[in-house]
Parts: structure tokens; C-alpha cells; sequence
């Protein structure tokens, strides 16, 4: 007699015409999943990162640095626009760890939605901060951005 629970038992019609019972092995069982390798601790200094580059935050920092030293003169493109692309190279050559051209546009994008600068749309390329984001800055900008997006979510609710 064999164990079912091991071995999958079949029948089989033999050539005599009897029937005769032929056992398969049971299935290979899965080796167990692999749990998830633990979130790594931060830094001693207790700043929290969300990779290597360094602190949440420090891309905008630099592209705003680069813009800045544009619009005051200071970085010479020889007469072309100041595009995602030129801004990556300048970044990477300050010794940051370059960053990807589509992340420094996304970055101009929502600099256009604050209202603290302005874009050429073909290429895209950086064009200059605008007066309120001289006057007040791109942190009051975003702040204000931000509860202006919370007041339309709270009167869409209310409706």
C-alpha cells in the first residue's frame, strides 16, 4: 500500500486487461520565500535620505543653484538655451552625481505650476525666475501652492 499524501497513486489499464497501480512521486516542495531584505537604518547623524545622493531635496537645491548662477551671468553656454540636459552636465560637474535630464525637467515643470519660474516650451529650456519668485521665494511658493491644492481637495469633498 502507498502513502497518498507523497505520491499521487493512478491507475492503468495493463495490456491483459487488468487494471494495476502505478505510483508517481510527489511534487518537489517549494524551498521557502525569501523574506525582504530589512530597510536600512539611517544615517547616525539622524538625516534621513532616500538614496545615496544624499538628503530629500538636494536636486531641486542644485538645479536651483545652476539656474540662479544663470540668470546672474555666471554660467556661459556659449548662447544656448539652458535646457534639462546642459543642467544635468553642470550639476554632475560640480560633483554631484549626475543627474537624469527628465528629472531636472519634471523639476522646471513644477517650478512653472508654483509660479516661481518661467520656461521656453521648444526646447525646454530655462528662461528666468519670475517677479514673485524673486520677492518671495520658492519655498513660500510651494507652500502656497500646496494649500491651494488642500482648499480644492476640502471644497470638492464638502460638495
Amino acid at each position: 500500500m502507498t502513502d497518498t499524501t507523497d505520491a499521487k497513486t493512478l491507475t492503468k489499464k495493463a495490456p491483459s486487461g487488468k487494471r494495476k497501480k502505478i505510483t508517481t512521486p510527489a511534487p518537489a516542495k517549494k524551498a521557502p520565500a525569501k523574506k525582504a531584505a530589512a530597510k536600512k537604518a539611517t544615517p547616525a547623524d539622524g538625516t534621513t535620505t532616500r538614496a545615496v545622493n544624499g538628503p530629500s531635496g538636494w536636486l531641486q537645491d542644485e538645479i536651483l543653484s545652476v539656474c540662479a548662477d544663470y540668470a546672474d551671468g555666471k554660467v556661459d553656454t556659449d548662447g544656448k538655451p539652458l535646457t534639462p540636459h546642459r543642467i544635468a552636465k553642470i550639476i554632475g560637474t560640480r560633483g554631484n552625481p549626475e543627474p537624469s535630464s527628465g528629472a531636472v525637467a519634471a523639476c522646471l515643470d513644477r517650478w512653472v505650476e508654483y509660479g516661481f519660474a518661467t520656461v521656453n516650451p521648444k526646447p525646454k529650456s530655462f528662461k528666468a525666475i519670475t517677479a514673485a519668485g524673486k520677492r518671495d521665494g520658492l519655498e513660500a511658493l510651494v507652500a502656497k501652492h500646496r494649500a491651494k491644492l488642500s482648499a480644492a481637495k476640502k471644497a470638492a469633498k464638502g460638495s
